[in-house]
């Protein structure tokens, strides 16, 4: 393997760790009610406005997994050297976006955010991400790998011609959610009340409302980064075979199974709009099923 496969496979894998008390432990449970608490100074939100935050939290998480699983696919099956770039780049991307949060200081401070847990986990992906960007640059002027890059950029040329309409879809499916999730990011606490509309349930303290429209506007980001990444892993890649996988391992198993679903059987407890949830559920098992038959013809 190349520098630029070990960067993208061994970096995520460890951006995957802080994630892990989202996989093993209920939602409410105490410890991941603690997990969720180290992302605070002291007091956590209002009693009341904690099932929805814990619940964005997770999607967070469940999001931000997503695209590291992402990156440890492309390691194997699109190691070129801008999808080496475009995660990297990603990485400080999403350290950029948190800095400017952090420069709002009443928001941060009314949501009571821990500098010292953000502040290691941007460092932490801010450390990474240049590993990768080193990493893929490494690669680059290494005469072996620019020959197997070389033979890869021809084969990704070539799959247009066998692969269209699967790639097609993605991109045009790219498109759709984009359309969708920048209004949560430009206009985080507009767009939420479209997600949750029922009042009673709506969040009116202005801690809780910081911390809903940080972790909100941050999971949509992650949303659209999917997104761009998934299509930078089409573009480049020599075979969909990698990317279909993964659209069919995430698209019908793991988003439904683990953001859809839990909101959709829980709408009244949680104040939501299940339409939305139901639409965006369908769109990912019909991806999640052209993603199959490409892997398999």
């Amino acid at each position: 393997m190349f520098a630029i496969q070990w960067a993208l496979v061994i970096c995520n894998l460890v951006s995957c760790l802080p994630a892990i008390p989202a996989f093993i432990y209920p939602i409410d449970s105490e410890k991941f009610h603690d997990a969720v608490g180290r992302f605070f100074e002291g007091s956590m939100p209002l009693e009341k406005d904690l099932p929805i935050i814990k619940l964005l939290f997770r999607f967070l998480f469940y999001g931000l997994t997503g695209i590291y699983v992402l990156g440890i696919f492309a390691g194997f099956y699109a190691p070129a050297v801008w999808v080496g770039y475009a995660f990297a780049i990603g990485n400080l991307l999403r350290v950029a976006f948190i800095g400017i949060k952090y420069a709002d200081a009443d928001t941060w401070a009314l949501g009571n955010f821990s500098k010292k847990q953000i502040g290691l986990i941007c460092i932490i992906q801010t450390v990474l991400g240049l590993v990768i960007a080193g990493c893929t640059f490494l690669s680059s002027t290494n005469d072996e790998y620019l020959a197997f890059a070389e033979e890869m950029a021809d084969a990704a040329e070539a799959k247009w011609a066998t692969d269209t309409f699967f790639c097609k879809v993605i991109f045009g499916a790219g498109i759709f959610f984009t359309v969708f999730q920048l209004p949560p990011v430009l206009a985080p606490a507009m767009a939420w009340k479209q997600f949750q509309p029922v009042e009673a349930k709506q969040a009116t303290d202005k801690g809780s409302l910081a911390v809903i429209d940080f972790v909100f506007s941050f999971q949509a980001l992650t949303i659209l980064m999917t997104q761009a990444l998934v299509a930078t892993f089409v573009w480049f890649a020599p075979a969909v075979d990698g990317i279909a996988l993964w659209c069919f391992i995430f698209y019908v198993f793991y988003y439904p199974a683990l953001v859809f679903c839990p909101v959709i059987l829980k709408v009244d407890y949680y104040g939501m709009d299940a339409i939305p949830m139901l639409v965006f559920l369908i769109m990912n098992v019909f991806l999640g099923g052209v993603a199959l038959d490409a892997y398999f013809s």
